[in-house]
């Protein structure tokens, strides 16, 4: 199921799909549930028991950096700076390539899976960009 749900999104983003590892060693929480590698083209996912909607955004979320280092680096990636980098939880999540990452995701859960995100521990400064970006990808998915 996991690998067709990313075959799925990879041709809606029109990338090629990534080597999928397992390897887990690298990750910085034993929460994470994903994490990628445009370089390499590749999406490193956690093991889980059971398959739930936080795990499948998180792929969705993953695939979408994979979709803005290959398309569009400059804009999404030029001033990125890791979680430990920034000064809050809001500098992190208002930063272009995480806005855009989470829009998509939540557009993938809404049309996939019938399920909107909670954004819990979200500002409402960080939603509204969310919401906003949302409205701006679904006009280009549907142009």
């Amino acid at each position: 199921m996991i690998k067709e749900f990313i075959t799925d999104i990879c041709e809606l983003l029109k990338i090629d799909v990534p080597h999928v590892s397992y390897d887990t060693s690298h990750f910085p929480t034993k929460t994470t549930w994903a994490q990628c590698e445009p370089t390499t083209n590749t999406i490193y996912l956690s093991k889980v028991d059971k398959i739930n909607p936080d795990y499948l955004f998180s792929i969705a979320h993953e695939l979408r950096h994979i979709y803005q280092f290959q398309t569009d680096k400059q804009f999404y990636l030029s001033d990125y700076k890791p979680s430990d980098e920034c000064s809050s939880v809001d500098e992190y999540n208002l930063q272009m390539a995480e806005v855009d990452a989470n829009a998509f995701a939540s557009i993938i859960m809404a049309d996939f899976f019938s399920v909107k995100p909670r954004w819990n521990g979200l500002s409402a400064a960080v939603i509204d960009s969310i919401n906003n970006r949302i409205n701006i990808i679904i006009h280009e998915l549907n142009g």
